[in-house]
């Protein structure tokens, strides 16, 4: 998984300092795929729940 300091750095060197995707993913030790990812959304992602959490249980299981 991609950290968030990596998802920065990688921001970077393609926006600013002009780097191809694919140069940016090799510098940055992730794929190709990762980079494109990063790049794509304008906010970093945000932690999500798969589902609804169960309701805890009380008194005897």
């Amino acid at each position: 998984m991609i950290k968030m300091d990596q998802i920065e750095r990688t921001r970077k060197l393609v926006l600013v300092e002009g780097l191809s995707r694919r140069q940016a993913a090799k510098k940055e030790g992730v794929s190709r795929h990762a980079v494109h990812k990063a790049l794509s959304s304008a906010a970093p992602p945000q932690y999500r729940l798969s589902g609804p959490r169960p309701r805890p249980v009380f008194g005897e299981v």
